[in-house]
């Protein structure tokens, strides 16, 4: 399964078997997608940005999301000044599986950019 994480397309093969292998048995018990999301706030305002955080917990985070919520796509960006995960600007999209693919195949050549992202994803989905 392809999940698009704010700039990046990472490759979830199987989200709950690549989860379970990056944190373990106890970690499939059943949450709701809003204590899935709010877990994912926590996480990016603790490491400053998704950018800073580990690609184990980028993507164990990008698991969670594909499996506890509908979305196969986030944005999650902490604006200066946050105090708390709270203040984490979030949005959850469902994104055709042909658009992630193609941005996956971009992003293998480099060729990813910001504004292809905003113009093929965020521009198309409800706020």
């Amino acid at each position: 399964m392809l999940f698009l994480l704010n700039q990046r397309v990472l490759d979830l093969s199987a989200p709950g078997e690549t989860l379970q292998s990056l944190a373990g048995e106890d970690t499939l018990h059943q949450i709701s997608g809003m204590q899935a999301l709010t877990s994912a706030k926590a996480a990016v305002f603790n490491a400053g940005s998704v950018e800073q955080m580990t690609p184990q917990e980028q993507l164990k985070m990008a698991c969670s999301l594909a499996i506890f919520t509908d979305a196969n796509a986030v944005v999650l960006l902490v604006p200066q000044g946050a105090r708390s995960p709270h203040h984490v600007a979030s949005r959850l999209a469902r994104v055709g599986l042909t658009t992630l693919a193609w941005l996956d195949e971009m992003q293998k050549d480099n060729r990813v950019t910001p504004a292809m992202i905003n113009a093929n994803v965020w521009a198309h989905t409800a706020a």
